[in-house]
């Protein structure tokens, strides 16, 4: 698999002839468009963008990081050369895609969400309280930072598999690592994020997808952004919060269906 950097941030690969069926990917909280390789390298269809995550640098000197940033950031980067796509976000990238899906519709020609949440605002917790204080808490004398993280991103039958550890491998190859303080800067934004008004003005075909062992996103969070935007689809696939790596033939096999019905 090749994959062409068109821009810093902005990675293309090709599955079939350019254009055909352009799919925009969003990663996750910490996650970089290296870690999405191993996702995209198991689908047979479509041209796959994905974006880096802003970082802090590209702000203003004292300026507040917000969910609406990397949107604006995003299509800033996408440009006129990819006129219309189908838009993945994942975790945090699902809040980010809810914003892009509201606010630029005459680009999204449909809307996938998977693991993700509707946002911290007024003190609501958008991740599982347990699994955020596994994640914040205190590193041990010669602890892996990466491990501790992607170790709750699996379900537990998969977290022993040699396909766990590769990935672990895969990941601490990114030639580009987002900073503590860009995940800090992250961390705040879903803290601070409210879905429910872009939620609301969604008009476009949605998808939701969960894993069936997730243990990072609150209990209820499905409900909620069910209750905001009542005409998206629902799916279930056995997994964790990365579902779509441990079970990639599947995730394949609604995402190909959903967006031929999208273009029905």
């Amino acid at each position: 698999m090749t994959a062409k950097i068109l821009e810093a941030g902005l990675h293309r690969i090709q599955k079939e002839p350019l254009g055909k069926v352009n799919c925009v990917w969003i990663p996750g909280w910490g996650g970089t468009a290296w870690s999405l390789y191993p996702v995209i390298e198991k689908l047979s269809f479509g041209t796959h963008y994905l974006l880096d995550p802003i970082h802090k640098k590209q702000l203003g000197n004292g300026q507040d990081f917000a969910i609406e940033d990397m949107a604006q950031a995003i299509l800033k980067s996408l440009g006129n050369d990819v006129s219309s796509f189908h838009l993945i976000g994942i975790s945090m990238g699902g809040l980010v895609a809810q914003v892009i899906a509201s606010t630029a519709a005459e680009k999204v020609r449909s809307l996938h969400l998977c693991c993700t949440n509707t946002g911290g605002h007024g003190g609501h917790s958008p991740i599982n309280r347990e699994t955020a204080k596994l994640w914040t808490a205190p590193y041990q004398k010669g602890e892996d930072p990466l491990r501790r993280v992607l170790e709750l991103c699996f379900s537990k039958k998969f977290r022993l598999t040699r396909e766990f550890e590769d990935y672990l491998g895969h990941c601490r190859k990114t030639p580009n690592p987002v900073t503590g303080s860009t995940l800090k800067m992250q961390w705040e934004a879903i803290s601070n994020f409210y879905a429910a008004p872009y939620l609301e003005s969604i008009q476009v075909p949605s998808f939701l997808y969960g894993g069936a062992e997730d243990c990072v996103v609150a209990l209820g969070e499905k409900e909620r952004i069910k209750s905001h935007l009542e005409t998206i689809s629902d799916h279930m696939i056995e997994g964790g919060h990365l579902f779509f790596l441990e079970n990639p033939r599947d995730f394949e096999i609604l995402l190909r269906s959903n967006i031929q019905i999208s273009m029905t």
